[in-house]
């Protein structure tokens, strides 16, 4: 049994990390002589043409779609149950490739004699996302002065996390507001400008000053499902003369994340 990862269809990336390959195997049905000898992982490199390498152990090798001789071996087991790993590849920059999808199969041997048995491989499956995504605005524009004509109230943009089949998609664009944009405190709490402090409002802080904004998906099939459309509408009364920072978080479902901020008045 594999049990990192989890589940199949999962996402990983630099932050949300995959360092060990982990799982068990035990000898059914239990008894004094029940012994597991031998666990074997294969992982294969998945690109979008639905082929790529397995790996050795040591390297990834082309195998044109046949990995029956890439089975890395973890033996020496004597056993009615074993905790197995296995370290990540050591490959692109020493992690896991960005946009490929890796399939793991896992079989464990007993120590039958004269002949063992081996058991049916179980298989997981997840992709590896290292590219953050990104986001544009469109309210309020570029110029640092804003008035009613050109920025009505609601804070929107795009967000897209890469072209192509692999792209984990983005999953929450959040928006925090200061008032005044330079001072020690006053970020914008949903009814007002409070208490809030820089320190409790950092890239990295979860609620406080940040608030969750509405996705929409991009209508043109062209760029789904990588594009969305956000629109933040909690948003301040604003007042003339007075000065505003805003700072935008997106994050994909691989938990990548960018900050982008501006100041308007």
């Amino acid at each position: 049994t594999v049990t990192v990862p989890s589940s199949d269809g999962g996402y990983f990336s630099p932050v949300n990390t995959l360092a060990l390959i982990q799982g068990t195997a035990s000898e059914q049905p239990v008894h004094a002589f029940a012994r597991v000898g031998e666990v074997q992982i294969r992982i294969k490199r998945i690109d979008n043409s639905g082929d790529g390498p397995c790996w050795t152990g040591s390297s990834w090798t082309q195998t044109n779609n046949d990995c029956s001789g890439t089975w890395v071996s973890s033996s020496g087991w004597n056993a009615a149950s074993v905790n197995w790993s296995l370290v990540k590849p050591n490959s692109c920059a020493g992690d896991w490739c960005d946009n490929y999808r890796y399939d793991i199969n896992v079989r464990a041997r007993d120590l039958t004699v004269p002949t063992s048995n081996l058991a049916e491989p179980t298989t997981r499956f997840f992709t590896y996302d290292s590219t953050i995504p990104t986001l544009d605005f469109i309210k309020p524009n570029n110029s640092l002065y804003q008035d009613q004509t050109s920025f009505p109230g609601n804070i929107t943009g795009t967000a897209s996390d890469a072209s192509n089949d692999r792209a984990s998609k983005v999953t929450a664009v959040e928006v925090a507001i200061r008032n005044p944009a330079n001072g020690p405190d006053g970020w914008w709490n949903g009814s007002n400008f409070s208490s809030i402090t820089d320190a409790n409002c950092q890239d990295t802080t979860v609620g406080n000053c940040w608030a969750a904004s509405t996705l929409t998906q991009d209508a043109d099939p062209s760029n789904a499902p990588w594009d969305v459309y956000w629109n933040f509408i909690s948003t301040p009364t604003w007042t003339t003369g007075q000065t505003y920072r805003v700072k935008i978080r997106v994050r994909d479902a691989a938990g990548g994340t960018s900050i982008f901020a501006m100041q308007r008045e």
